[in-house]
């Protein structure tokens, strides 16, 4: 990695030098000439409106075909309580997920096995012997 990111600056800090193309007069004048393109203006919104208005202008018909303002609030209270079947498995997801976080808490815990000998803190002077 480093001796590519090296030769990457090397490059970058060398000049480079390129042969100048020499054109061909007689390619040139074999090739028609491009004439230009006309582009007309842009027309969006100079005929009035896009979009053709619907001729109901009645607010509550954004709610659907319901006409009544009672079916209207009616059909926003429906939409508005949620599914069970969706409750219960965002519940169990819920709930699963904090059992696996439990359960791998607890497998994450050492338990000791075998003995545990515990040495002491500090020694006297007279407890000390010397290396045979």
């Amino acid at each position: 990695m480093g001796a590519l990111s090296g030769f990457l600056l090397f490059l970058a800090a060398v000049q480079s030098e390129a042969t100048p193309i020499r054109p061909n007069v007689k390619k040139l004048l074999s090739q028609p000439e491009q004439t230009e393109i006309h582009l007309g203006p842009a027309r969006a919104g100079w005929n009035g409106p896009e979009i053709a208005q619907s001729s109901d202008a009645s607010p509550l018909a954004l709610f659907g075909t319901a006409t009544d303002a009672q079916e209207v609030r009616e059909s926003l209270i429906s939409a508005f309580i949620p599914d069970p079947r969706a409750l219960a498995f965002l519940l169990a997801v819920i709930l699963l997920l904090r059992q696996f976080r439990n359960w791998r808490a607890s497998r994450s815990q050492v338990v000791p096995t075998g003995t545990v000998v515990k040495f002491p803190g500090e020694q006297s002077p007279q407890e000390l012997r010397p290396a045979a």
